[in-house]
């Protein structure tokens, strides 16, 4: 009997484990279906999806892009598959590719890194922190969502080559490998502190390699140079002078951190309890990967790193804040705690259960505390997601209703200054006007007192405001 009723006891045990994080991924799963149904398209989407309707592009021109050819790909081939119509289908995709990406550097991680116990937590943990929603919830993050996606392709690739029996597959897998951490910054400038995790894979790769019979400066040369130096190649030369080429990016340095870290403490850890619970992850983090090297464990440092080098190119600009720029790093922080701790949690021995216990509870508060502070972002994306904020969905529908299909558009903007460059940051310019359901075929945004260039022959609209401050088109 007592055989019997010990896998049920610790089947018991682990499903009350993974109870409360398991409800905050419900929870948090249930605001992205319904912000899914109410969203249209926003901003850069308008942008996106005209240059790259049913087309790469310009390939030449990484001004559009920033770099990021990982945008060129997903909207030719939205568009191809789904039209233009609606911005669900493009959603649906971007949410599968960033969630592909999450849990496969949660399972390929929970193989050898970290215990599956702990994946449930660092899943958990980050969800909680809402900040992730813009990079599901918005089209134009597909590249943010390529990055997540790289990240965990890059440990998959890397724990296959590490259990390759043979020269060439350990090559092969090594060089997928860098594919995926070359697919990162592609994906987005910020993904460049990836690099210290593919910095001791590189090594790991190459330590194999030798053990499998690799020639020694073959091996080093071939697995830096797709793990290391194509990245940095991509970087140099295309990824940063393309971005620091956009005026929002324009202006960055070291001076502009301490402000930017204010920003995202007022906006993740406003309160003293939240400060203390993210202090004590990191500092645990800290301890736990610094105990790992002692062990010759290099890869919580590594992925700890990684937290701080992707947060790092946010924390240095000058005019761009937001929330999901930490995306990435808290994934990594989480991720360093459970790779960190692992010894603990798998630990079978009695002086281990109070340090297990204190830990369970410790997480317990911070992963309710992170997730109460996280209710105003999805009040917000269930109330107003992107494309439904300011009215926008419903102006234009109006302007759908006044103008013909196929034809030309005056705008006349008899806005205030802050809100006509939130009109046109809202509709990307002309381009909102020129897909469905407006359709137009040519807009003019005109400003108050001057004359349409496109004369009597296009539709003329007034863009205002209603009493709620939503956008409102006129005839």
């Amino acid at each position: 009997m007592t055989e019997a009723r010990g896998p049920s006891a610790w089947r018991s045990r682990q499903v009350l484990l993974i109870a409360l994080p398991l409800l905050v991924i419900v929870l948090s799963a249930i605001v992205w279906a319904i912000a899914l149904s109410r969203s249209n398209f926003w901003a850069d989407d308008f942008l996106n999806v005209t240059q790259f309707s049913r087309s790469l592009g310009d390939l030449s021109n990484d001004r559009i892009n920033a770099g990021r050819y990982v945008a060129n790909v997903f909207w030719a081939v939205g568009t191809y598959a789904f039209g233009a119509g609606s911005v669900i289908p493009f959603l649906t995709v971007n949410t599968l590719v960033f969630v592909t990406g999450l849990l496969t550097w949660l399972w390929v991680g929970a193989k050898a890194r970290w215990s599956s116990l702990a994946a449930w937590w660092v899943c958990g943990l980050f969800l909680a922190t809402s900040v992730w929603y813009q990079t599901a919830l918005s089209s134009s993050a597909i590249g943010h969502s390529c990055g997540f996606l790289a990240l965990g392709l890059g440990l998959l690739a890397h724990e296959r080559c590490m259990k390759t029996t043979t020269v060439r597959s350990a090559a092969l897998w090594s060089l997928a490998s860098g594919g995926a951490w070359t697919l990162g910054v592609i994906s987005n400038i910020l993904y460049i502190g990836l690099l210290t995790i593919a910095a001791y894979c590189a090594f790991h790769q190459f330590a194999h390699g030798r053990r499998l019979g690799a020639p020694k400066i073959r091996a080093a040369v071939a697995v830096c140079f797709w793990n290391l130096v194509l990245p940095i190649i991509y970087f140099e030369t295309v990824a940063y002078p393309a971005t620091t080429s956009k005026t929002q990016y324009a202006r960055n340095g070291l001076r502009y951190i301490h402000e930017n870290l204010s920003f995202y403490k007022s906006q993740l850890a406003p309160t003293a309890a939240l400060t203390v619970a993210y202090a004590a992850v990191m500092i645990v983090a800290l301890a736990g990967a610094i105990v790992a090297i002692r062990r010759r464990d290099w890869f919580p440092i590594a992925v700890l790193s990684a937290a701080g080098a992707t947060a790092l190119p946010a924390l240095v600009q000058s005019q761009q804040r937001a929330v999901f720029y930490m995306a990435m790093p808290l994934l990594l922080t989480f991720s360093a705690l459970a790779a960190g701790l692992r010894p603990v949690l798998l630990g079978q021995t009695a002086r281990l259960a109070w340090p297990r216990v204190t830990l369970f509870l410790g997480t317990a508060v911070a992963l309710l505390l992170i997730f109460a502070q996280g209710a105003e972002v999805r009040a917000y994306f269930v109330r107003t997601p992107f494309g439904d904020a300011y009215g926008l969905a419903t102006f234009r529908s109006q302007v759908a209703a006044l103008t013909p299909e196929g034809g030309a558009i005056c705008a006349q903007l008899s806005l205030d200054a802050p809100h006509e460059a939130l009109f046109v940051a809202a509709m990307s310019g002309q381009d909102g006007f020129l897909v469905p359901p407006i359709s137009a075929a040519q807009a003019f945004l005109v400003p108050a007192g001057q004359t349409c260039p496109a004369g009597a022959s296009a539709a003329h609209i007034t863009v205002g405001l209603d009493a709620r401050g939503d956008f409102v088109a006129a005839g």
